[in-house]
């Protein structure tokens, strides 16, 4: 392997693991600013201790790799700008029918990721941190249809607006600037993941139904 490609390699894996503490802190802050409309209160949502949900950046993860890559299945391919922006002279679809597209994948693609998560909590830890029994089209309290319709939105939001500037923006820091925030990321979260397989948060407010709060 050469030194062209090691760099490559590095460089993908510093931008995936930038999109899921993104998006993970992103989720976080989501779930906790739900909490203080409704509830009038700051509550630490979550499996951890710090301000991220991983399920929200691994969601993201994996979009961002098959909307992003080519041949993933075969290699780790470079996300390289004509990924991001088709070329103009190449027909493409319209942002609708990219949109919707990317909707219905997001949906189906969360809605497994979510079940899959949830479920393994439950099983594994004894601890539900969402429950939508009650809601219409709901499995076992772990998906519902509204939950789905979120992950179809936000996901379509994500791959078609927000993840292009973000990656934009975050290739244009120094090789040496991604090292570090990385770096100091991965060290706060692996000390996260240690405490939290010990003794996982089981704060008030934890475990709640979406039907209750949107009462």
């Amino acid at each position: 392997m050469n030194m062209k490609n090691k760099k490559t390699i590095i460089s993908n894996v510093l931008l995936y693991q930038f999109i899921g503490f993104t998006v993970a802190v992103g989720g976080w802050l989501w779930e906790v600013f739900l909490f203080l409309i409704k509830e009038h209160e700051f509550v630490n949502r979550g499996f951890f201790y710090g301000p991220w949900l991983p399920v929200y950046g691994i969601g993201a993860v994996l979009l961002s790799l098959v909307f992003y890559h080519k041949k993933i299945a075969v290699r780790l391919t470079h996300l390289q700008e004509s990924n991001l922006y088709h070329n103009r002279e190449q027909k493409k679809p319209s942002r609708f029918a990219k949109a919707v597209r990317t909707f219905f994948i997001c949906m189906l693609g969360g809605s497994f990721l979510e079940f899959v998560v949830g479920w393994f909590l439950w099983h594994v830890f004894h601890q539900r941190y969402w429950d939508y029994s009650g809601y219409v089209g709901n499995l076992y309290g772990y998906v519902c249809i509204f939950s789905a319709l979120g992950f179809g939105i936000f996901g379509a939001l994500w791959i078609c607006e927000i993840a292009p500037r973000l990656i934009r923006l975050w290739s244009n820091l120094q090789l040496s600037v991604r090292f570090l925030v990385i770096g100091l990321l991965n060290v706060l979260f692996l000390t996260d993941v240690i405490f939290s397989l010990l003794k996982p948060n089981t704060g008030a407010n934890i475990t709640f139904s979406f039907f209750a709060l949107s009462l």
